[in-house]
């Protein structure tokens, strides 16, 4: 390191973006109609990070829904929306757990309107997204992670 060379850790957000969206709606024809039965909502979600060099990582999270009406499939949902960090001289335990449980959290809100607005946009009922625990979502993929490397080796 040249002493021109900055030391004091940073994370920059560089930029966020719909990366991927799929919508398919089940309920077209002669079932799409607007009800106010109730709809329930089976979310799924992950987190991946990737190194796109140069200090930057991209945070990628993934949301995918399948709503139902009177146990009927209404519709299927599949996004990942993406941030991108500058990250600088940051220790690498830390900018992991900053990119799998804060930089989502960021987005998170973002990722959740896109997908709801999809809904209501193919003629469905509204759906409400819970806040999610990142914490516990990352806490629950290591648990996981280490699990299957004890397996393993």
């Amino acid at each position: 390191m040249t002493a021109t060379e900055p030391t004091t850790p940073a994370l920059q957000l560089v930029n966020q973006y719909l990366k991927d969206l799929s919508f398919e709606n089940m309920r077209t024809g002669k079932h799409a109609r607007r009800d106010a039965r109730p709809m329930s909502i089976e979310l799924r979600t992950h987190v991946t990070v990737n190194d796109l060099g140069d200090g930057l990582q991209e945070s990628e999270l993934f949301l995918g829904a399948t709503g139902s009406i009177d146990g009927q499939q209404a519709f299927i949902v599949e996004l990942t929306y993406a941030v991108i960090y500058r990250v600088t001289n940051l220790d690498p335990d830390i900018a992991r757990t900053f990119l799998n449980v804060e930089a989502p959290r960021h987005v998170y809100p973002h990722a959740a309107a896109i997908l709801t607005q999809a809904v209501v946009g193919a003629g469905l009922p509204p759906v409400w997204l819970e806040p999610l625990d990142f914490n516990v979502l990352y806490a629950v993929r290591q648990r996981e992670e280490a699990q299957k490397a004890a397996e393993t080796s």
